[in-house]
């Protein structure tokens, strides 16, 4: 084989090798264009499910921080009424000692306003026994006097004194006198005494009045405890009513092959070098004559450096023969 034959050989064979690259790159691109597409996809996807994951995430938080506050509210609501059943308990337990104290404050008046109207009744029944020794004993001085008056007259008239003249009549009259200034005196001072006894019963029954006076205005304090609430509502529970977001997903694109064909890209770099090659073919051995064509034909196995007997065969067939 002749150095022309063999780098024209060499030239065909790469542009075979070109074209098997454009083939193979061909292929590549469109390889990689579905690849991509399906990589586009699968982050579509992806993109959709972690929508979708954060929607549920918030919907989720949303439910809890409603349950929570829903929680919070209702502790605090019992938290507050239990305080309030407290201080309205203590409160009234200090109504109820309150009460209990003024009730022994107007018992005891009321146990002195009794003991002073027994007071005054005693003083009272003083009094009136002043009184009746007084008229007892004016009675029994007026008895003795009477006893000693008549004794005097019997005496003088049984000595024959005149008993309405003279001397004897003023001894008798002068025993009247002092007979009236003593029973005077005697009146005066029962007098005197049922006076200190009505006085005594006066200021008894002053003392009872004054005491249950002043149990009337003795009452328990009131410290306000049926004003205190008792009773905090709970907030209402918003967990079943928090609004949950859906998540439209993206649509997927469709896979599809790219316009690029591996054949044709084949078929394309084939037929753009075919005119080289036709053109470096022709360059390199259109001028010559053929042996056996007997004109100036071109001889392709000869060309190719194949004996004359497979040149002769070629011509005799007629195969692979340009004349």
């Amino acid at each position: 084989m002749n150095p022309e034959t063999f780098g024209f050989g060499m030239q065909g064979l790469g542009y075979l090798t070109s074209a098997l690259g454009a083939y193979g790159q061909a292929k590549t691109d469109r390889l990689n264009f579905r690849h991509q597409q399906i990589m586009g996809n699968w982050q579509t996807r992806l993109n959709n499910a972690y929508n979708q994951y954060q929607a549920d995430r918030q919907f989720a938080a949303d439910q809890f921080a409603a349950k929570r506050e829903y929680l919070l509210g209702s502790y605090e609501a019992e938290a507050l009424s239990m305080q309030g059943r407290y201080d309205r308990a203590a409160l009234e337990h200090q109504e109820a000692m309150s009460g209990i104290n003024a009730q022994i404050q107007r018992n005891n008046l009321q146990h002195q306003a009794d003991i002073a109207r027994v007071n005054a009744n005693l003083a009272n029944f003083a009094k009136t026994g002043a009184r009746h020794a007084g008229d007892h004993a004016i009675a029994q001085y007026s008895l003795r006097a009477g006893n000693q008056k008549a004794s005097a007259r019997a005496a003088l008239a049984a000595n024959g004194v005149v008993l309405d003249e003279g001397s004897a009549q003023e001894l008798m009259d002068s025993a009247d006198l002092m007979r009236h200034i003593d029973i005077d005196t005697l009146r005066q001072n029962a007098l005197n005494e049922a006076f200190g006894h009505e006085t005594q019963m006066l200021n008894q029954l002053a003392q009872a009045g004054m005491a249950e006076a002043n149990k009337a205005t003795i009452h328990g304090e009131y410290y306000g405890s049926r004003g205190v609430r008792t009773q905090y509502n709970a907030p209402m529970d918003m967990s079943p009513y928090v609004g949950r977001q859906y998540v439209t997903p993206t649509p997927e694109n469709p896979v599809y092959n790219s316009g690029v064909s591996p054949g044709g890209a084949l078929l394309g770099s084939l037929l753009g070098n075919a005119g080289q090659f036709a053109q470096s073919w022709y360059s390199t051995f259109g001028n010559r004559s053929g042996g056996q064509s007997g004109g100036g034909g071109f001889d392709y196995y000869r060309t190719m450096g194949m004996n004359p007997q497979q040149s002769r065969f070629a011509t005799n067939t007629g195969k692979l023969k340009w004349s």
